[in-house]
């Protein structure tokens, strides 16, 4: 009985058995869960950088004006899909947090290439990124 109630549980939490039904071997779990502090750690420091830049070719009058207001928008919308990418790694989904990480990535993608070069190279110069 304590087990089928186990099992029931596993089954609706979405945690895949392995074949045989058992959980995984703790080590792929482990290897999941680095690789996904990995990708976390990217997604943030890519983020970082591109924040960096943004700031850094405002500061040195690079961009102003309309230009300005766009690089404001396309970074908001980077760092919404940052904090998704946060929310869906504390909630410990795969599937969102696959998706969010991929749509973060893209997200930031978009701002470092509205960016001038020279803003980009100055902030991984800088030292402010780690």
């Amino acid at each position: 009985m304590r087990a089928s109630i186990i099992l029931a549980a596993l089954a609706l939490s979405g945690c895949a058995l392995a074949p045989g039904g058992s959980p995984p071997p703790p080590s792929t779990v482990t290897n999941a869960s680095t690789l996904d502090e990995k990708l976390a750690l990217g997604v943030e420091s890519l983020y970082k950088v591109a924040r960096t830049a943004a700031e850094f070719a405002v500061d040195h009058k690079l961009i102003k004006g309309e230009r300005a207001t766009q690089v404001a928008a396309v970074d908001n919308a980077a760092y919404k899909a940052v904090l998704a990418c946060r929310a869906a790694y504390s909630a410990s989904n795969a599937t969102s947090y696959a998706q969010a990480a991929a749509e973060a990535t893209g997200a930031i993608a978009a701002l470092l290439s509205i960016l001038p070069a020279s803003s980009v190279q100055a902030a991984q110069n800088s030292g402010a990124v780690r």
